[in-house]
């Protein structure tokens, strides 16, 4: 069976902080400023597992002054595309169960920049819900230009989820020591995987 899409979604913790409003490609974010360091990553990966919550703190335009409500978001890509996240969002993830997803959060509509019909009819519509779900993009053929590679899934507001809704978590492998002893504390399942990015990268 072909596999375009995974069972595992993921959340990158590496982030830069960055005015979403001027990102309109993946490569403007590493113009902004680089993914966070693996240290800074995994801290805040260890908070949200503390916290069980991710939270929503992002907001997108859409066309004009139009802005979305606050959302979190997790991306819906292979395991073997993961690599290719990691220049703009780094190198550390939490992995969540698919269906945990399915019930709390929403795949976004990516819409080409140059859609002169949607943008005709984006002002009547405006205010509906789903528009929190549209994404602007490029449909261009390399990857930095375009953000429909990413297979974005949104939850507007923050996302609660329990510990069983955690199926993995990718670190640098010099943290894994860490990250394993911290989820054993925090009552996480003994069996949930906890990879290196290397072998995320070499499998």
């Amino acid at each position: 069976m072909q596999r375009y899409y995974s069972n595992i979604y993921w959340h990158f913790t590496g982030s830069p902080q960055v005015d979403w409003h001027l990102v309109e490609r993946p490569l403007d974010i590493v113009k902004l400023r680089p993914p966070l360091d693996d240290r800074e990553a995994a801290q805040i990966l260890l908070r949200i597992l503390g916290t069980r919550k991710l939270i929503a703190s992002c907001t997108e335009l859409l066309y004009g002054e139009k802005e979305t409500a606050p959302f979190c978001s997790v991306t819906d890509v292979p395991f073997k595309d993961l690599p290719g996240h990691s220049q703009y969002y780094g190198r550390v993830a939490i992995g969540f169960r698919a269906p945990v997803i399915h019930e709390s959060f929403m795949p976004v509509m990516y819409i080409s920049r140059s859609n002169r019909e949607f943008a005709g009819r984006m002002a009547a519509s405006a205010d509906h819900f789903l528009m929190n779900f549209v994404k602007m993009t490029d449909y261009a053929v390399r990857d930095a230009e375009s953000f429909y590679r990413e297979r974005e899934w949104r939850h507007l507001g923050d996302f609660r989820f329990g510990p069983g809704d955690v199926a993995a978590v990718i670190v640098p492998g010099d943290r894994i020591p860490e990250v394993r002893a911290e989820l054993d504390r925090l009552g996480y399942a003994k069996d949930l995987s906890v990879l290196s990015w290397d072998f995320v990268e070499n499998a």
